[in-house]
This record gives structure tokens, sequence and C-alpha cells, in this order.
């Protein structure tokens, strides 16, 4: 890091930098810099003198929201394997749900939240607050990370064996708002809308309980909890037909933040994105990230390696598109308070995102 000493040197030797050459004084520098030593063929070592110093790096903090789902796996990458040093940030991390994720960026109690585009974020635009979706984190690949399944005892039976079984059925889904319309999206081919199916909201794991004692018929588990009732031969997917692209987690944070501290968002990108990089790389499911989802999940390591992946934009631009399709469909459920359509050029500035990922992800 710049302005810092080599770690594979002695404490005495300064590394001559640009940040180095902006805060010494002339003179210092010039007799550093002609301090050479030894012969013509002997190495050059640059030794400050007894007054010089190198600054301390202070490192910025920033406080980052998420629901510690596993759309958020950049981040947990990130965070164990120290890659926000690299940028010289020190992340303080919250764990919440959906709606408190968007309170804690209202009150001020975070300065960027990592989550989906459910209602909570478009209720707090229409009551006057300033937010702005500043970049994607995660997108969904093949096949859908959020499957709808079904005990198995019903689908060996013969009793529910497709999607149009689950006509005048109840749906148990863990969040309302953008899973609905997940949900609606995978009901769509099979020629059903949600006013077709009863919906059951409760936690990921009581959803498995609760189909396997057949109070519910079909359920929309996120990972890691749909692998373990899979390969726990509790369920069957019934589809996990794939939605070309959508993302399933953005960073999000207030008008004045994004304005007042560029360089720390920035930053915050180059971090993240960098941790994609890795994790494409690597895999998502490598061993050396199955052993970091564990200490925020505790799952076992076979179902860890199992569980679908999520993928990672390598453009940082935000699907207006989705995000407005996601919009109406609130609107069009009575999710919101709102009567119109907030224009997206209101919300969404990924800016510094885009140019983040062009200098990790180069064309």
């Amino acid at each position: 890091m710049i302005g810092r000493t080599n770690p594979g040197r002695s404490n005495s030797t300064l590394i001559i930098s640009r940040r180095t050459l902006l805060t010494a004084s002339i003179g210092t520098v010039a007799g550093v810099a002609l301090a050479a030593c030894g012969g013509e063929n002997e190495p050059t070592i640059v030794t400050p003198p007894g007054d010089a110093f190198i600054p301390e790096v202070i490192p910025t903090t920033i406080q980052i929201a998420n629901g510690n789902i596993m759309a958020d796996a950049p981040l947990l990458v990130a965070l164990e394997r120290g890659n926000f040093s690299a940028e010289t940030l020190e992340p303080v991390l919250q764990r919440t749900d959906e709606q408190e994720l968007i309170d804690l960026l209202i009150q001020g109690g975070t300065e960027i939240t990592l989550t989906s585009a459910g209602p909570a974020f478009f209720n707090a635009l229409q009551g006057g607050h300033d937010l702005k979706i500043i970049g994607p984190v995660t997108m969904d690949v093949p096949p859908l990370s959020t499957p709808l399944i079904v005990a198995r005892e019903r689908f060996d039976s013969g009793e529910i064996t497709s999607v149009a079984d689950l006509r005048g059925g109840t749906v148990g889904i863990a969040r309302a708002g953008f899973t609905e319309y997940l949900l609606g999206k995978t009901l769509e081919p099979e020629g059903l809308t949600l006013d077709d199916v009863r919906i059951d909201l409760n936690s990921d794991r009581r959803l498995r309980t609760r189909l396997e004692r057949g109070l519910i018929d079909a359920a929309m588990i996120a990972e890691p909890d749909a692998t373990e009732a899979l390969f726990g031969g509790q369920a069957v997917v019934l589809s996990d037909q794939y939605l070309p692209g959508y993302t399933a987690t953005f960073a999000m944070t207030t008008g004045g933040y994004l304005t007042e501290n560029a360089g720390t968002v920035s930053a915050f990108f180059n971090v993240i994105y960098r941790s994609c990089a890795e994790m494409l790389e690597n895999g998502f499911n490598s061993p050396r990230n199955q052993t970091i989802f564990q200490l925020y999940n505790g799952r076992e390591s076979s179902v860890l390696a199992q569980m679908r992946p999520y993928g990672c934009t390598e453009t940082g631009a935000v699907d207006v598109d989705e995000v407005m399709g996601i919009q109406r469909f609130y609107l069009d459920r009575g999710m919101l308070n709102l009567t119109n359509e907030i224009a997206p050029d209101d919300f969404i500035d990924d800016a510094l995102a885009r140019e983040a990922a062009e200098s990790v992800f180069p064309a």
C-alpha cells in the first residue's frame, strides 16, 4: 500500500512513493534519495534520516448493513479475506431484515445497505427520503437460486407433480415483496398468477417444517435451506426455471452520503467487485469459500458445496428495465403507498459502480 513500509524489509527502509513525495519536506526527500550506499554493483538501500517518519494511514470506517443471506456472498468473502484493507477501509457490519435495512439507511444508522429492491425501498422514496440504488452486487445464474419445491411424499404420490397442480393451493415464501415477484414469474409459464394461490409467510426453516407436515403445498426457499431440504430427502424441485439475469442484491445509500463520500463508495465497489472476480475465478462453492460461509450460517460443508451459486455483475450497471418492472409489480399488487411510478433517474445512480467494474473486469 502506498505510504506503508514493505513488510518484507526492515521498518527502517522507506518506500519512496508519490504519497511520500507529497507529504515529506523537500529537504528530507532530497536527503533520502541521495543516501545510496556501497559500490557501483552493490544493492542500494535507502534509509530515512533520524527525524523522518512515515505518516500513519488511518482507514476510513464504512458501515454496511445486510441480511446475512447467500446473495451477499461477495461481501462475506471480502470481510474474511481482508479485502477491505487494500482500499484502506474498515468495515462495520450490521445484519438485520429487509425492512430494517431500509430503516437503518433512513435513520443514519448505516451508510451502505445490501438488499433487494423491495417495497420498503420504494415506500421510503415516496416518503421523501433521498435513497439511491448505486449498483448491483450479485446476479442470479441458472438454475434459479430460490427454487419452488414440494414435499417428496406428495410428489411421489402424484398429488403435486407440476406448477399447474398448485392452483388453489398454498405456497410458502420467506419474504413479502421481491420473493412474491419471483413466485409470480415462476407461476406465469404455467398460466397461473399469484391470485391463483394462497401465500404463507414464514422463515425458510419454518417453511421446510410446514412443507414436510403438509401444512403448505409448496415453498420458494433460498439457499442454503433449499439444498438442505433437497439433499435431506424432504423435498423435490417443482420448478427452478431461470429468470435471466435478475439482480439478487443491490447496494443502496443516501443521496447525501453518495455526494459527500464518492471516494469511499468507489473504494467499496472496488472491494466488492474484486471479491466477485475471485469467486468467479475460483468457484462460488470452492472449499475456501465454504469455510467462510460456515462462519455466517453454520451449515455443513457438504450442503454448501452443493447449493446453487449466485453470479456477479461484470458491468456494474443497474438494469433499469428490471427495477422499473419490479416497481410496477408492487404497484399492481397494492404493496406501495404510491399512485404513480417514480422515475429511475430519481433513485438510480450507478456511475461509480460502472467505473469500478470497468477497472476490475476490463473488456
